[in-house]
């Protein structure tokens, strides 16, 4: 017997707008918080910095010039250099637009700056924008010459890229080059954004892709004299920025295409049905077959009071804050005599921007069965609504989402699905939603029934097209054989309704997806080293929403981006970015999710990173991604991005929300993290647990039909938090078909601070109170919510003072030296609020947006801390000094001793966010 798990059922408006957080009363105001103080990290260190006086100054660190070893090539799951043998990781930053073009005097300022900051790798990211060649600086932002054929290099524009990659690799800074970011192809009618997805399977804009590359990498850089194709400091050649036909698909971009588009698609498609069915008409009646064999006859009613009588009695309405948004109201009476049925839903007159309701209930659904959810409504006003089928607590994994409308018409909705999950313990819970395209209107939603059975039947089909709208395609020559005129051509199937559909059908429009996409990789990639001759590090595309695991780990290497709290567009066009620090996360979001998509043996890369500004926790970022990604043992973490644009280079201050050439708590932190990742402090032990969750590629493309490209070791089984306690990988099984290979069983720590193997790093996501610690021999830091509490580090306790936000980033990492306290030189880091000079937030609560970016300089917050160094011992004197925009030592810091214990505190009256610790 089958246990049937609770599960609820949820009726959910959502109107997006402002959220309201709990924030510290002294930033509360419009005007800065007191106690700030200007500070920038300074654009163009003086040689004395670099050579005498700068703990924080890595150039010494990088091994130049780039490339000298040999080629970088994969081995196993690591980046080695061909001449030695030797592993190579990279911290790197992403260029994009017009910082890609500096002058030449400005060019080596920020090649020298980079190295200084221990940056080894710089990503050419947004070169080929067509479309807007300036920025609005007036600056020149693409690489195309400005006759707009859009397929023309432009010369001047070249030698400051040339210019630009020779000094980099000079000072040991390799390249990671972007073939297809931002272009639109030229000649082509619109479509989706860049042409993404589209440039996978129209021929003439792949031809358009390969003569760039050829041009590109097939240009002699005269201040090296190499081409880029011969230049071992090309570390990386990217094809297709954030591309696949896949998730381009499942994101619906391509529901609605010219009808160029459209032709191209369905005669590759019917061409597909052709080959594995023998026609389209054969397909056809192969889905039919299957629906019948699968469906089942419905049994009882699985929720009570489905008929919502006696204002839903079995159900509950939850309203939250900031203020309620639905009141349940009985319906008008249909005559005298007739019993109502059903509920009115309204919309309270005074609901705020993103209030949220919710009219659940809990039920049971049967792992493996088919379910039919049958809704009857109508609406004041047209709505659209969204089921979902989702876990309740965390993972929130999504089991099912489709779009329902609601019309002004009394009408049935009914979908039939197949839920194949096992209900975690926390249950599933089925939500019906609505979303609002604005402010909350006046609405009445009636609600006569809904009704959730076991069994049905999921017989919806693609529909035939006409022979000429089925080949409507400028390239059909060139593309596969077209179905004759004997057989009726089926339309490919959009994403939107696409869970409706045949699951026999589903399947076979995935598969032709998956070929369709793979057939572009393997021609591109054959392409770039065939004909091209590249012998750098190929990388595809990007896993999780964009393309596939089984088709990206057919390169060198694979990629992923993640944000935390990435900028939001509401409907009146304001971008807002959730204020949050990541540390109050229980799953530790982006600390851990990024490693759920790593493949078994394949190095690993997370190309784009960043906590997006004005996000006012944002130190917190790059020294906790880079501790996590050692110890999962990726190879390389890029920063999105170090600028967009070169005007001007020492501004002074905060601009746009990726940005960190200015942002100067991120670029103090960013010596931390090349200590932690390029060094490895936080790299796991020797003998560390691997936990490997494999999966079948049927298994890969079913969950594909429920979550897209998204397929990740957490989708198959995988717990988030595994990886902030064991190294974890996910990898596709050898068989075609039967059970994926669960995850190694590894004993689960009971709910608390979550450790890593080894002990170096603890999560601790106390309700608003989240800690971050790192207690490895040579870096030691304390972030998120500490004051008033003391962390022993093993050799240093850090102990923060209040802060304006009762938030801290503290990090020491010793520079040269063992571990910390050893004879050598420490760089210690401690940030908290920042926010340029004359900043107007638009909500001085949320912090979500500015009205005003305000102008220079950067202020930001000195955080007080005690500090107790136990040094090592034979060391006789530690001394502390504040350090100044360039790194150089400013002030003394006293420092008493207890004993072998070396106390010192730091605080605002400093004026500094970096000290030097040294100990001798």
């Amino acid at each position: 017997m089958i246990a049937h798990r609770p599960l609820f059922l949820v009726c959910r408006l959502l109107f997006s707008g402002l959220v309201a957080c709990c924030i510290s009363p002294n930033l509360l105001n419009a005007a800065s918080p007191p106690g700030l103080f200007p500070f920038t990290i300074a654009w163009d260190s003086p040689p004395t910095a670099v050579t005498d006086a700068s703990v924080a100054d890595l150039t010494g660190w990088l091994d130049a010039p780039a490339g000298k070893h040999g080629y970088i090539r994969a081995e196993g799951s690591d980046f080695i250099t061909t001449d030695t043998g030797q592993r190579i990781r990279f911290l790197g930053v992403n260029l994009a637009f017009a910082a890609n073009f500096p002058e030449h005097a400005d060019a080596e300022k920020l090649a020298a700056r980079l190295a200084r900051l221990g940056v080894n790798c710089v990503r050419f990211h947004h070169m080929d924008r067509t479309g807007l060649l300036r920025n609005a600086a007036g600056r020149r932002s693409s690489i195309w010459s400005e006759n707009a054929d859009g397929q023309t290099l432009d010369p001047a524009q070249l030698d400051r890229l040339d210019y630009l990659f020779a000094q980099l690799k000079a000072r040991g800074i390799y390249a990671n080059i972007n073939l297809h970011v931002s272009r639109t192809y030229p000649g082509f009618p619109a479509g989706s954004r860049y042409h993404k997805a589209l440039d996978m399977f129209v021929p003439g804009m792949i031809a358009l892709q390969k003569q760039y590359a050829r041009d590109l990498l097939h240009h002699k850089n005269n201040y090296t004299g190499l081409r880029y194709a011969d230049d071992p400091a090309v570390a990386i050649v990217e094809i297709n920025n954030e591309n696949g036909v896949v998730g381009r698909w499942w994101r619906g971009n391509l529901d609605t295409l010219d009808p160029l588009y459209v032709g191209e698609l369905n005669t590759r498609w019917n061409a597909w049905l052709t080959r594995n069915h023998g026609s389209p008409a054969a397909a056809l009646v192969a889905w039919k077959n299957a629906a019948a064999a699968d469906s089942t006859p419905t049994g009882p009613e699985l929720l009570k009071n489905h008929r919502l009588a006696n204002l839903a009695k079995n159900w509950t309405l939850q309203n939250s804050s900031p203020s309620p948004l639905l009141a349940l109201e009985p319906p008008a009476s249909p005559g005298p005599g007739i019993e109502p049925q059903g509920i009115v839903l309204r919309v309270l007159p005074d609901a705020a921007k993103n209030s949220r309701a919710s009219l659940l209930q809990p039920v049971s659904l049967k792992p493996g069965a088919r379910h039919t959810l049958r809704i009857t409504l109508e609406a004041d006003s047209p709505a659209e609504l969204i089921l979902d089928i989702k876990d309740a607590r965390p993972p929130w994994r999504t089991h099912l989402s489709i779009k329902i409308p609601a019309t002004d018409t009394l009408r049935t909705v009914e979908n039939t699905f197949v839920y194949k999950e096992n209900a975690p313990a926390s249950g599933i819970r089925l939500a019906l939603n609505l979303r609002a395209t604005a402010s909350p209107a006046s609405n009445n939603f009636r609600v006569q029934e809904i009704s959730l059975r076991e069994g049905g039947s999921s017989a919806k089909l693609p529909a035939f097209v006409d022979a000429e709208n089925a080949n409507n395609s400028a390239n059909a020559a060139a593309s596969a054989a077209a179905p004759t005129s004997a057989h009726r051509a089926l339309a490919y199937l959009r994403r939107d309704g696409f869970e409706t559909f045949s699951p026999a059908a589903c399947d076979d429009w995935l598969r032709f997806l998956w070929e369709t996409e793979d057939d572009y990789w393997t021609d591109m990639r054959e392409y770039l080293r065939r004909d091209l001759g590249i012998r750098s590090i190929l990388v595809g595309s990007q896993l999780g929403a964009y393309s596939l695991l089984p088709l990206q780990q057919k390169f060198d290497a694979l990629d992923h981006h993640a944000y935390w709290q990435h900028p939001q567009t509401q409907d009146n066009g304001r971008r807002i970015v959730q204020n949050l620090s990541m540390v109050n996360e229980p799953g530790g979001a982006y600390a851990a999710s990024p490693a759920f998509y790593r493949a078994a043996g394949k190095p690993y890369l997370l190309t784009e990173y960043n906590h997006s500004s004005p996000n006012t926790f944002g130190a917190e970022a790059f020294p906790i991604i880079s501790a996590y990604g050692a110890f999962q043992d990726w190879s390389g973490i890029f920063v999105y991005s170090y600028a967009h644009g070169t005007a001007p280079w020492d501004a002074g201050y905060q601009r746009g929300q990726f940005d960190i050439d200015q942002h100067p708590l991120k670029l103090a932190t960013l010596p931390i993290a090349a200590a932690l990742f390029l060094r490895g402090d936080t790299d796991a032990p020797a003998g560390v647990t691997t936990k490997t969750t494999t999966i079948t590629p049927e298994e890969y493309l079913r969950q594909m039909r429920r979550v897209g490209p998204n397929v990740s070791a957490i989708t198959a089984g995988a717990t988030r938090t595994d990886a902030l306690r064991h190294r974890v990988a996910f990898a596709l099984a050898e068989n075609k078909s039967g059970a994926g290979v669960p995850p190694a069983t590894v004993a689960t720590p009971s709910a608390g601070p979550i450790t890593t193997e080894g002990g170096a790093l603890t999560w601790d996501a106390a309700p608003n109170a989240g800690i971050f610690t790192i207690r490895s021999p040579r870096t030691k830091a304390a972030i998120g919510f500490a004051c008033g509490r003391s962390f022993d580090l093993d050799g240093l306790v850090i102990t923060p003072g209040q802060t304006l936000q009762d938030w801290s980033t503290i990090a020491v990492s010793q520079m040269s030296g063992d571990r910390v306290g050893s004879p050598g030189r420490a760089l210690l880091v401690a940030c908290g609020y920042i926010e340029n000079t004359g900043q107007i937030w638009h909500d001085p609560v949320a912090k979500n947006s500015v009205k005003e970016s305000g102008r220079a300089p950067t202020l930001v917050e000195g955080i007080p801390a005690k500090i107790t160094l136990t040094p090592a011992p034979g060391v006789t004197a530690v001394e502390v000094w504040s350090l100044d925009e360039h790194g150089r030592r400013a002030r003394s810091v006293p420092v008493t001793r207890d004993g072998p214990a070396a106390t010192f505190h730091i605080g605002p009256d400093y004026r500094t966010i970096w000290y030097e610790v040294i100990t001798q």
